[in-house]
């Protein structure tokens, strides 16, 4: 018998996997995913099991079509493929196994994204390594105080709001200096007057994205370091990769 989350899994999987040989918690098949009119599927034979708790896919043969390792493009070691934080990946009933499968499809998608243009779409993963939670923690805070599109600018090193407040942020990462200044969320009191920051009900929100979005620089810093003291070469597929 299949372990749960495999079976659940398995019991999910979309028209656009063809399952071919099958095994207790192992199964291989033909990712054969919907493009467009012009090219009408991207296929990559695929290999999806159980690794420890989790479900995960790779190629049948890694290196194939993709790399076998690059964290530009969200490939592990051993070609295993990265669809997102642990807790966003996990299989625990049918609806989650479903979007297991939905998260492969896009993810097969980039790869194909990736393969024609060395670029990665904005926008469609988190960072590597531990630097992943503190981003989806800052998206988390950003949404909630409404400056998703000026945490988004920030993050890319372009100059938002968000530019002027970083600076302003104590070493503690608990609260802004200079509290009387409008709160960049830009909601307004009922006269019409801007919040200031120490009033404003998402205060504590908008301290949160520049913690966590420091916090995510520093990991970040300290995966890319690590990796290259590891050993790993750039596998050339990329047009930007810190190890080139």
């Amino acid at each position: 018998m299949a372990s749960g989350s495999f079976a659940l899994a398995i019991a999910a999987a979309p028209d656009w996997f063809r399952i071919g040989a099958t095994s207790q918690n192992r199964v291989i098949g033909l990712a054969a995913v919907p493009i467009n009119a012009v090219e009408a599927t991207f296929e990559v034979d695929l290999e999806v099991r159980t690794v420890g708790r989790a479900v995960r896919a790779r190629e049948l043969v890694p290196g194939t079509r993709f790399p076998i390792r690059c964290f530009e493009r969200h490939i592990e070691g051993e070609g295993w493929f990265c669809l997102g934080l642990a807790d966003q990946v996990a299989i625990f009933d049918g609806q989650s196994a479903t979007t297991w499968w939905e998260r492969l499809e896009t993810y097969l998608r980039m790869q194909r994204t990736a393969t024609k243009t060395g670029l990665w779409p904005e926008h469609h993963a988190l960072s590597h390594g531990e630097a992943g939670l503190h981003h989806q923690n800052a998206l988390d805070h950003a949404r909630k105080a409404g400056i998703s599109d000026a945490y988004d600018t920030f993050m890319q090193g372009d100059a938002s709001v968000l530019t002027v407040l970083d600076p302003l942020l104590r070493k503690a990462g608990d609260r802004l200096r200079n509290g009387r200044c409008p709160c960049p969320c830009g909601r307004r009191r009922r006269d019409g007057q801007p919040f200031l920051r120490r009033k404003c009900p998402h205060r504590e929100d908008v301290v949160a994205v520049l913690r966590e979005e420091r916090l995510r620089k520093e990991k970040l810093a300290v995966f890319v370091e690590t990796t290259k003291r590891s050993g790993m070469s750039c596998c050339g597929t990329m047009q930007i990769c810190p190890l080139r």
